[in-house]
């Protein structure tokens, strides 16, 4: 657990840093060590969406909402602007 928090405080530096590629891996580990935490998804979803990988973020959205569904209004919202990236993306705007 320690380690894991650890690379969570060290993951949201490269987050803030705009460093999204580290913060994908840092999230990656973070699931592996513990995939029924929704926090590495939600996260590692929020780099993608940083990235305009859409169908990444929803996916990871996606499972950190089958693993926490009534826990965060926010995953919803996230979830809900990658969507509309998306969309805006593949229309043209």
């Amino acid at each position: 657990m320690v380690y894991k928090n650890l690379i969570i405080r060290q993951v949201a530096q490269h987050h803030k840093s705009g460093d999204y590629d580290l913060a994908i891996m840092g999230n990656t580990v973070a699931i592996s060590i513990d995939p029924n935490d929704w926090t590495g998804y939600h996260n590692r979803g929020l780099a993608y969406l940083a990235k305009d990988e859409y169908d990444l973020a929803i996916t990871d959205f996606d499972a950190a909402i089958s693993i926490s569904p009534h826990y965060y209004e926010m995953i919803y919202e996230n979830r809900d602007r990658a969507i509309r990236a998306k969309e805006n993306s593949e229309s043209g705007q």
